[in-house]
């Protein structure tokens, strides 16, 4: 007997919906990048770090286990951040520009996930 994968939307509240909302966000902000750089290491790399958004989102409208999804996005964020500056290294211009701009969409995204890591027992 097959079983249906059943979305436990139900629970979630706006801060909830925000989240997914900019994780579509982020995750389709990688795609562009990746596919500039495809098929180097980087472009494979920036391809998943944009689908591991679209697989968190599965996994917190499942209502699998989302204070671990929210704890783990918040590493995952910051570790994609410290990343960029660490293997980037970019200049004052280059952060005033789209991946500045990503970089800040991040920061505001693990804020938020704290939020909900913290509303969550």
């Amino acid at each position: 007997m097959a079983t249906g994968t059943r979305l436990e939307s139900d629970s979630m509240g706006t801060l909830d919906w925000a989240g997914v909302a900019l994780a579509v966000l982020l995750g389709i902000a990688y795609f562009p990048i990746a596919l500039g750089e495809i098929p180097s290491v980087i472009g494979i790399a920036f391809l998943l770090a944009g689908l591991g958004y679209f697989g968190a989102i599965v996994l917190v409208l499942a209502g699998y286990r989302r204070s671990r999804v929210y704890a783990v996005g918040i590493a995952y964020n910051l570790l994609l951040i410290a990343l960029y500056f660490v293997i980037q290294q970019p200049s004052l211009s280059e952060l005033a520009g789209f991946g500045g701009a990503v970089k800040f969409g991040q920061a505001l995204f693990a804020l938020l996930l704290a939020a909900l890591v913290v509303r969550r027992p």
